[in-house]
């Protein structure tokens, strides 16, 4: 932030590694310690009331600055009442983490130009929401290994992209304690839709 005087270009450039390398071990003993909470059956759950697309909207802006770079349209497909909400109960901060890796995933796999649509729609006892992308895609064969640890396509290894391995697996079970489900469907090179179904009501 230059509080100590102004930096050269290398230097910056130095110390921006350094950050980078840092919020990477950030997130990886995070996702571990998320992982071993859920695991040991000790993840917890507060279950209230809330408006999940208000929730969806807030993730997409922490994304912004994001999505600005790669130069990503951002579709957004909200099917509301006349309240502009549909409520659940449900974790909002698990759900938050939840829907973060899925739309975290799509930015990172979508290369540039490309787009990625967010739908919300609310059946009669169902919520469904789809974070659908124009990325790299993964073959069937890696959809069956998807949601286990440290499982990464051979698309996001050749990008070189930064991730634990470890998101999709949090999610899943994340979804799953909701008494919910995620649907996959993507084909190699033409981009992958996840939609997580959700009780409106966890009963």
């Amino acid at each position: 932030n230059g509080d100590l005087g102004k930096l050269t270009t290398e230097q910056r450039e130095f110390i921006e590694k350094t950050f980078n390398s840092n919020e990477r071990m950030i997130d990886l003993v995070n996702d571990l310690l998320d992982v071993s909470r859920i695991e040991e059956g000790m993840l917890e759950y507060k279950f209230d009331k809330f408006n999940i697309a208000e929730l969806l909207q807030d993730i997409l802006n922490e994304y912004r600055v994001l999505t600005a770079n790669k130069k990503l349209s951002i579709q957004t497909n909200f099917d509301l009442d006349e309240n502009r909400a549909i409520l659940i109960i449900g974790d909002q901060e698990k759900l938050r983490l939840a829907f973060g890796n899925l739309i975290d995933n799509a930015i990172k796999f979508t290369p540039k130009k490309g787009q990625i649509t967010i739908t919300l729609k609310k059946g009669d006892t169902e919520v469904y929401v789809a974070v659908s992308d124009t990325g790299i895609g993964m073959s069937k064969e890696e959809l069956k290994r998807l949601f286990t640890k440290f499982f990464r396509s051979e698309g996001a290894q050749r990008m070189e992209a930064k991730g634990t391995g470890l998101g999709l697996f949090i999610a899943h079970n994340i979804i799953e304690k909701h008494k919910g489900e995620i649907r996959v469907t993507s084909k190699p090179g033409q981009g992958t839709t996840f939609t997580c179904v959700l009780p409106l009501k966890n009963e």
